[in-house]
């Protein structure tokens, strides 16, 4: 019960709930008193003469007492009341034991016995127990916590209301932009500093350089402010606490309103106005490095902007802008204008370049074969755009490469060693090649057009064998080209051929190096340098029977006319000569021909019936023969 005291006591200190707890203790200490009065009272009339005590005297002494304590008997009387009964129990502890020395039986032990006694004794009651009061402290201790708390609470709210003043609510995003307690100037700022949408639209050009379009100039109105004042506006702030608890997301659409007229009006002139007006450059095809193929160029860009392709870039910056786009790339829009020649379009003749690498050319000269291997044709050959196949050869270089040839190959205008019939071997000149009356014998390359025909093979890409082209006479169709198949690398002639000695005007035919038949003939007038037989290595390349001969004071009929030359002289029927052939008739003006190799009927006929298209005639004149000349056949 003291110790109860003592927390009571403890508990006044605490300065809110002072006179709360001071009232409680004194009610407490009325009823401790009471309770102690009432008990004491209670042993004191049973243990004075074990009889049943007078309810109105105990009660009267407790209410005594209990109003002693209200009245101002203080803490001292009532912790000295508390302990009367103590006390008292242990000094008459003795006293409680009967003259035996047992101990006495409690009262309530006492009032069983008394009722074994006789019913005509009379039984003593024992008064009713009084209930003890329950204590208000707890309920009072609570209220005040409660009281506390919602004091607590009211300030919190208060406090809150304060903070969240001019401010938008905890968890608050503005696209996904965190503006929690941040002002309407503030979050504006923000939407400003994180949007793509500035002061001005970005143009990044096909060099990369950027140009500004303020937006002020194009009619664009800043929206944002007025929705972020609507965003703030529609939030509770009574009910900030509740917004600590769940996000408020708000969507700000950046899609502005802008003049399209001045838009394109502003475009074209700081486009316009900053562009270089570099025409674009074509891809090319250029050699590598190292020289082993080729390698596409591509082709560069130009910022020139064509007039009827600038809607294009009108639309695209209008649709950027509509997509919320304001930095707006204009390298990719077809406004410009563009190459003619793209890299694409070079893959395939890039390729096929590259494939003559591998490729190789043979020129047949029968008796041998020349070839162009791939590094050499790579090295005559370029690209070119602006010609119809792209590919350029080099045609300087073609032409000496044509020009070994012929000095290998060609026959035609050199000097041969001939074996005579009866006059031992002999030079035969070949004289000038401009002159066409000192023999058309041989080969010719026609340098002009086997170098074209180089050059279409190599341009077609396909490579393989060709033969040379031989010079025609553009006049005559004469062919400067032979026999193919008596062509060697030492000899342009075979065995077959004919021989006409000036000198003995005589001539003979050789089949396979035997003679298959010989005539005698009228040359022409030996001492008229037009009208003589010249000399040099023939062949027979035309015939006609009948033919028409004519010349100048002369026009004769004959049956058979077999060519040789290209200045007019030729085999044919000479019936003028009245059937006298040889001697020296080609030495008178009267006898002599015109140049030609007059011959009888029979002869003529012989010569245009079994000699063929391309038969040398190997003419020379040679009075004596040389010393140990054989007299056979070559």
């Amino acid at each position: 019960m003291d110790e109860n005291i003592k927390n009571e006591k403890e508990k006044e200190q605490e300065p809110d709930l002072e006179a709360a707890i001071a009232a409680a203790k004194e009610e407490k200490a009325k009823m401790i008193a009471k309770n102690m009065a009432a008990s004491s009272f209670e042993d004191e009339v049973i243990r004075d003469n074990g009889s049943q005590p007078k309810v109105d005297t105990a009660l009267k002494k407790a209410t005594e007492a209990v109003n002693a304590v209200g009245n101002g008997a203080g803490s001292p009387s009532v912790r000295r009341t508390a302990s009367f009964p103590a006390q008292r129990d242990s000094d008459n502890m003795a006293n409680r034991r009967n003259g035996s020395g047992a101990r006495r039986r409690p009262p309530q032990q006492q009032g069983s016995a008394q009722r074994k006694r006789p019913q005509g004794a009379a039984s003593k009651r024992r008064p009713p127990a009084r209930r003890k009061k329950k204590s208000k402290a707890p309920l009072i201790v609570c209220l005040s916590l409660l009281g506390a708390i919602v004091l607590g609470l009211a300030i919190t709210y208060i406090v809150g209301m304060v903070k969240y003043k001019g401010v938008f609510l905890a968890n608050t995003f503005i696209n996904n932009i965190d503006v929690s307690g941040k002002t309407k100037e503030e979050a504006y700022n923000m939407l400003k500093e994180k949007s793509d949408l500035k002061d001005s639209i970005t143009i990044v050009r096909l060099d990369n350089s950027q140009i500004q379009l303020p937006l002020n100039e194009i009619g664009y109105t800043d929206k944002t402010q007025y929705e972020v004042e609507k965003f703030y506006n529609s939030q509770n702030h009574y009910n900030w606490f509740g917004a600590k608890f769940s996000n408020t997301q708000f969507e700000l659409n950046e899609k502005f309103t802008y003049d399209k007229v001045m838009l394109e009006t502003l475009l074209k002139k700081k486009v316009m106005s900053s562009a270089s007006g570099k025409a674009p450059e074509n891809a090319t095809i250029q050699k590598s490095t190292d020289g082993s193929g080729y390698v596409i160029i591509k082709e560069k860009p130009g910022d020139k902007i064509t007039a009827d392709k600038i809607k294009n870039l009108y639309d695209y910056v209008e649709q950027s802008l509509d997509a919320g786009r304001y930095v707006i790339d204009i390298s990719g829009v077809d406004c410009y204008e563009t190459a003619a020649i793209t890299a694409d379009s070079l893959k395939e003749e890039c390729e096929r370049l590259n494939k003559m690498n591998s490729m190789s050319i043979t020129i047949d000269f029968v008796h041998s074969k020349e070839t162009i291997n791939g590094s050499q044709i790579m090295s005559w050959i370029s690209f070119d755009e602006k010609t119809k196949d792209g590919i350029v050869v080099d045609m300087k270089k073609v032409e000496a490469y044509v020009e070994t040839l012929a000095e290998k190959y060609d026959t035609y205008g050199k000097d041969r060693q001939f074996k005579t019939t009866k006059k031992g071997v002999i030079t035969i000149k070949g004289g000038d090649k401009q002159a066409n009356d000192t023999g058309c014998y041989g080969w010719w390359i026609d340098q002009q057009k086997t170098m074209e025909l180089i050059k279409d093979t190599i341009v077609a890409g396909s490579g393989g064998t060709i033969k040379p082209v031989f010079y025609q006479n553009p006049n005559s169709k004469y062919t400067y080209a032979c026999d193919e198949s008596v062509w060697t690398k030492d000899k342009d002639y075979g065995n077959t051929y004919v021989e006409i000695d000036i000198a003995a005007q005589h001539m003979y035919y050789y089949v396979n190096g035997k003679i298959a038949k010989e005539f005698d003939f009228v040359s022409g007038y030996l001492y008229d340098k037009n009208r003589y037989t010249r000399e040099g290595v023939y062949k027979v390349w035309a015939k006609q029977s009948p033919s028409r001969l004519k010349g100048e004071g002369w026009d004769v009929q004959v049956q058979y006319w077999i060519n040789f030359s290209l200045y007019g002289a030729g085999f044919h029927d000479a019936s003028w000569q009245y059937g006298v052939f040889g001697g020296n008739k080609y030495k008178t003006s009267g006898g002599g021909s015109h140049g030609c190799i007059n011959m009888s009927l029979e002869g003529a006929k012989y010569v245009y019936t079994n000699v063929p298209i391309n038969t040398p005639v190997f003419i020379y004149n040679i009075e004596k023969a040389a010393n140990g000349a054989a007299t056979k056949p070559n």
